[in-house]
C-alpha cells in the first residue's frame, strides 16, 4: 500500500482539503485527529464528524473522481498518507481484504449519517388514513 503513497505531517488548525476541490487521491489518517466540516448554501458551517487514526478520508471524492463536498481541518498535529485513487483502486481489485474494509467503512458512515439525521428530526405523528 505504501508504494505510490506520500506521507505528510501537518500542524493543528490547518485546512488540507476544501469543498469544490478536485480530488484524485484518498487520505489515510495515521496519527492525530481531523474534523470534517460542511458549509451550507446559506453560509453556515456544520461539523459533520471527527476522524481519528486509521480512518480513510476523501474516499468518496477520490474514488469517484469528483469534487470534495466537505473540508478537512486538522484538530491536532497529524500524519497522513496520501494515496492516489488509481493505486487504491488497484489494491482493492487485488485484495478482497481492502474491498471488505472499504465496504465496512462506507456502511458504517451511512449508519452514522442515519443516526445523526434521526437525532435532528422531531417526532411526527403518523397520519391516519380515511377510506
Amino acid at each position: 500500500m505504501l508504494r505510490g503513497a506520500t506521507r505528510v505531517s501537518l500542524p493543528a488548525d490547518e485546512q488540507f482539503l476544501a469543498p469544490g476541490e478536485d480530488s484524485d487521491h484518498l487520505v489515510v489518517l495515521l496519527r492525530g485527529w481531523v474534523k470534517v466540516v460542511a458549509q451550507s448554501r446559506a453560509g453556515y458551517r456544520a461539523l459533520l464528524t471527527l476522524r481519528g487514526p486509521g480512518e480513510l478520508l476523501g474516499d468518496q471524492a477520490g474514488l469517484e473522481s469528483r469534487r470534495c463536498s466537505a473540508s478537512l481541518h486538522t484538530v491536532t498535529t497529524v500524519d497522513l498518507l496520501h494515496l492516489p485513487a488509481a493505486r487504491f483502486q488497484a489494491l482493492a481489485r487485488a485484495s478482497t481484504g481492502v474491498t471488505a474494509a472499504l465496504e465496512q467503512t462506507l456502511s458504517g458512515r451511512l449508519r452514522e449519517a442515519d443516526v445523526n439525521r434521526a437525532s435532528r428530526v422531531n417526532a411526527v405523528q403518523a397520519p391516519t388514513w380515511r377510506r
